[in-house]
């Protein structure tokens, strides 16, 4: 069973990184499709009249 193993560890930072361009990406396309209100409770960005998934 060889072939499907990771060839090195990714570092937090890579991962962490990556991650976090890809929410900011769906962000960006939602903000162009939807229209998007700042939550009160923890002030990050949430579809309007649409309940905060953070809170």
């Amino acid at each position: 069973m060889a072939g499907i193993s990771p060839r090195k560890k990714i570092s937090k930072h890579q991962r962490n990184t990556r991650h976090s361009t890809w929410e900011r990406l769906q962000l960006k396309k939602l903000s162009n499709k939807y229209s998007t209100a700042k939550c009160q409770n923890c002030g990050k960005t949430k579809l309007s009249h649409r309940v905060c998934p953070h809170f």
